[in-house]
């Protein structure tokens, strides 16, 4: 793996972790927990996988993983800089794949 893709999934990790706060500390590991023995998705593999990792929050959250899913967003758009605030977790994460491959 190149040292940007690992910097790309660092950002997305520490992304997440900081918008699922809102869960508690007990509540984002069960939700990891979760995501890992029901999804087959471990934390370290969201970056690569956001699509899954979408799905999975729609299923055990209904449409209040759409909430989640913008307090994520709005982590990424505030780490970079970026105004993504309009786009979704799966958009925001491939913008940020194209850029980071571009440099």
């Amino acid at each position: 793996m190149s040292k940007n893709h690992d910097i790309l999934r660092r950002i997305v990790q520490d992304a997440i972790d900081r918008a699922l706060s809102v869960l508690g500390e007990n509540g984002k590991r069960a939700l990891y927990f979760h995501l890992e023995n029901s999804f087959g998705v471990r934390r370290s593999e969201i970056p690569d996988k956001p699509e899954i990792f979408s799905q999975a929050l729609r299923t055990i959250f209904g449409p209040g993983s759409a909430i989640l899913e913008q307090s994520i967003v709005r982590e990424l758009s505030e780490s970079e800089g970026l105004q993504l605030t309009s786009t979704n977790f799966v958009d925001a994460v491939k913008l940020l794949r194209q850029l980071y491959q571009r440099q």
